[in-house]
């Protein structure tokens, strides 16, 4: 995203616009981390010489800086853990007896005797032969 030059006298944010801002660009999932790097770098080189912002605004955009890179980290971590979770119950369902329903609704029981995970990384159960089964669909397990 380049920063174009203007004509007119550039302005610095104030520190409550700029608190707001990532906030409100992280919530939309529109801007990421880079995003805000780069919007922090531009307004860096934009500021007016003859009234720079303050070093208090700085370490303020930067903490928020350092925030959204630890939130987005976090985000990262729990879904691979919820993944994992997911996987570690599928694998703990093998040998045992599940009700599930299929497509059209109706109660099925057999045993669990295998476990898929195709490329997109969704799980699925194999009941007494029949494979693709959507865990979801179990309702006992026995």
């Amino acid at each position: 995203m380049p920063i174009q030059p203007t004509a007119t006298p550039t302005t610095t944010a104030t520190a409550s616009t700029a608190a707001t801002t990532p906030a409100s660009a992280a919530t939309k999932s529109a801007l990421g981390k880079d995003d805000f790097l780069k919007i922090l770098v531009g307004q860096m080189k934009n500021q007016d010489p003859m009234s720079p912002s303050g070093d208090k605004d700085f370490i303020a955009q930067m903490a928020q800086f350092s925030m959204l890179e630890q939130i987005t980290n976090l985000t990262k971590a729990t879904e691979e853990l919820t993944e994992r979770t997911s996987m570690s119950q599928m694998v703990g369902l093998m040998g045992k007896t599940v009700t599930y329903e299929d497509a059209g609704g109706a109660p099925v029981t057999g045993t669990v005797d295998g476990v898929d995970v195709a490329a997109s990384g969704a799980p699925s159960i194999s009941v007494a032969g029949h494979a693709g089964i959507d865990p979801t669909a179990v309702r006992q397990v026995r």
